[in-house]
């Protein structure tokens, strides 16, 4: 009866280290990912932020240079439109993704031994 159970022992332990390496694997492969949803994140967030306050500063907003030698104005207005916060807000996204694409995939070309060494 102890030989099954020291035999069983000897086999189970492997299995259960194994379990354990795929499921830090697993673990590890979820933080990279969360790292790039957080990037893409915080672009969204920075795009939004900077569209509101584009939008508070300077939609309306007159300005004018005059030139001295000729004593001409030119006077211009800057208008903020929906289409052209939603193109900064693009931008903002592409450059959160942007941000995480490298990192991304160091993770993913890096050995699964040594992603867990770097945790």
């Amino acid at each position: 009866m102890k030989v099954r159970t020291l035999i069983a022992g000897f086999f189970e332990v492997p299995l259960e280290h194994a379990i354990d390496l795929q499921y830090e694997c697993m673990v590890m492969v979820w933080r990279k990912s969360l790292g790039n949803n957080l990037l893409v994140l915080l672009g969204l967030f920075g795009g939004v932020l900077g569209a509101v306050f584009a939008y508070v500063s300077f939609n309306g907003f007159r300005a004018s240079t005059l030139n001295f030698q000729s004593f001409s104005q030119i006077t211009f207005a800057f208008t903020v439109t929906p289409a052209l916060m939603l193109a900064g807000i693009g931008y903002a996204l592409l450059l959160g993704l942007a941000g995480g694409l490298l990192p991304g995939l160091r993770a993913a070309r890096m050995p699964v031994i040594q992603g867990l060494r770097e945790l």
